[in-house]
């Protein structure tokens, strides 16, 4: 039995201020939840947390569906996650806790604030695991230890017990470096035209002869919350003489200087690149300096 059974966030809004922002005030309640535990160190020992305040994790099966969180301080995850996507479920949760108290004890917050909340909870609750599982003060200095790289966003996910996705898009909120995460696939846009997978024939040889040609596109951007990177759109393609499409051909890690035109960031950038899979399907992870 832990040391208190009630919703973790209920102490927190008693004494909370208010903040210049959701995001501050998120913040200082994953900040709240690491002082009940004394966390001085990474790995964060997020059994604790779940031991103090009574918390029972149940691993389900959830259709499709990463965690939910009932306001009696349940925690439902997909049993068939990895342990670390467990961890930034079960973190991600725990901050949901927040908005359950929001609704139950109606704390005196202005209006704004509270609407602010509500409207954002998703990211909100993204920004507040992130800080639970890798707070700033501990991340950042770690960081600047092992150096701003592929490898050190390798070394700090097993470090912290995090995906390596979500260690990079922390080392980008260290602001230590100005970079972007990025996945690409190698296909075809969905806006494209492709005559073969409509069982369109071709007189002169076979039906892909007529498809547009596909190219390693932009599956997915990860920036700082600063948002220096400003908008790269999806299925945005990059050149065949990049280092990046060369990871992808080869199956090996590159790096090297590339020119690059992705609508707000243009010119010639250092980028990082490992071959990565999912579902079986080659896709390459890029960390693209922008200085």
């Amino acid at each position: 039995m832990g040391g208190n059974p009630d919703n973790p966030a209920i102490g927190y809004l008693a004494s909370a201020v208010e903040s210049s922002s959701a995001e501050k005030f998120v913040i200082r309640y994953a900040d709240y939840l690491l002082g009940t535990i004394s966390c001085e160190c990474l790995p964060v020992n997020l059994e604790a947390l779940i031991d103090y305040f009574d918390i029972k994790v149940h691993k389900v099966p959830l259709a499709g569906q990463r965690a939910l969180s009932t306001a009696n301080l349940n925690i439902l995850v997909e049993q068939d996650d990895r342990e670390t996507v467990h961890r930034y479920s079960i973190a991600h949760e725990m901050i949901e806790f927040l908005f359950h108290a929001l609704n139950e004890v109606r704390p005196n917050l202005n209006q704004e604030l509270l609407n602010d909340l509500q409207n954002r909870k998703e990211a909100l609750c993204e920004l507040g695991a992130a800080n639970l599982l890798m707070p700033m003060k501990l991340f950042r200095s770690l960081v600047q230890r092992n150096g701003f790289s592929i490898d050190s966003g390798k070394y700090l996910a097993s470090f912290s017990r995090v995906s390596l996705t979500a260690s990079l898009r922390r080392m980008l909120d260290t602001r230590i470096r100005k970079a972007v995460v990025m996945y690409f696939r190698y296909g075809n846009s969905s806006g494209e035209f492709i005559p073969s997978a409509v069982g369109q024939t071709n007189l002169f040889g076979p039906p892909q002869i007529m498809d547009p040609p596909k190219k390693l596109r932009v599956l997915r951007t990860y920036a700082s919350s600063y948002g220096e990177a400003g908008f790269i759109p999806n299925e945005k393609s990059i050149e065949n003489n990049t280092s990046i499409f060369r990871c992808y051909e080869t199956g090996t890690s590159t790096s090297g200087h590339d020119d690059m035109d992705l609508v707000s960031v243009k010119g010639n950038f250092f980028v990082e690149s490992i071959p990565v899979s999912f579902n079986g399907e080659r896709h390459v992870l890029s960390l693209l300096y922008l200085e």
